[in-house]
């Protein structure tokens, strides 16, 4: 009897301990990078050449939840960048990065690798003059004003004046939950800010008086930084294709713009 039992204390043991570290084994495989590489890279594998955004199935995705901010700080300033190897095979293909200084906050998307393209466009825009407001100092006998422009990428107001244009610039498609993309979108392998929070320093001029008034014209330095944001408060994808082995993957990046918290949230990334 006392053989017996140890026969089954045994017994359960080593059942107990096949179990728990085959569970661990499962796990570990289902994050590896050599098991997504390699589906990644499966000739046999045929890939649709379109991308339900949202839809998972039949695709690789894996969470990130990482953040980068807008939010100007005192503290703080500087830059970190957070890169992304989309296939594991050890080059990072994607980068975001944070920019912050004293006197804003930027957010940016680049790609890394040649074989790695940005779904998005590129295009012109047009920059107008707007008056913002004026403010009126009474300096007897001198009155001063200071004429306050705000730089924007449209008409604010009929009395705004064209300012330059910006041209070839890249914008980055963003969309969002069952939109559709495929690999005829156009893409380019590019880099832009898709966040802005804070202003430019003001330049004022300094002009000569003209019967007893001085009128000096104020501007923010840079101009416009941004004319098409990531969307404010709502989750939305940014989509790219990466060329393995010929063969293009389409894939998103799924992010969302916590605008009260200057917060840039990456969910995650998803790439067949």
């Amino acid at each position: 009897m006392r053989f017996l039992g140890t026969f089954i204390s045994l017994f359960i043991l080593c059942l107990t301990l096949i179990l728990l570290i085959g569970c661990n084994k499962s796990e570990i495989k289902q994050t590896t990078s050599e098991q997504i590489e390699d589906s990644l890279i499966n000739t046999d594998t045929v890939l649709s050449d379109h991308l339900t955004i949202g839809v998972s199935d039949g695709i690789h995705t894996y969470m990130v939840d990482t953040n980068l901010y807008t939010s100007v700080s005192f503290e703080y300033y500087g830059s970190k960048s957070i890169n992304f190897d989309l296939d594991n095979d050890g080059e990072d293909d994607i980068s975001f990065t944070e920019d912050i200084d004293k006197y804003m906050g930027t957010i940016g998307v680049e790609c890394l690798n040649p074989n790695t393209e940005l779904l998005g466009s590129i295009e012109s825009d047009s920059i107008f003059s707007h008056i913002h407001d004026s403010t009126i100092i009474y300096n007897p006998p001198l009155t001063i004003i200071f004429v306050n422009n705000y730089y924007s990428c449209g008409r604010l107001d009929t009395s705004d004046t064209f300012k330059h244009l910006l041209q070839d610039q890249f914008k980055p498609n963003f969309y969002y939950d069952g939109d559709i993309i495929t690999v005829n979108d156009s893409s380019y392998h590019d880099n832009q800010s898709i966040l802005f929070q804070g202003s430019s320093p003001t330049f004022c001029e300094d002009n000569s008086p003209i019967n007893d008034t001085v009128i000096n014209q104020c501007s923010p330095l840079g101009g416009v930084k941004i004319c098409d944001q990531f969307p404010d408060d709502i989750i939305s994808y940014i989509c790219f294709k990466h060329t393995i082995s010929s063969s293009v993957h389409l894939g998103w990046i799924k992010a969302k713009y916590h605008y009260n918290e200057n917060r840039f949230q990456i969910i995650s990334i998803a790439i067949q």
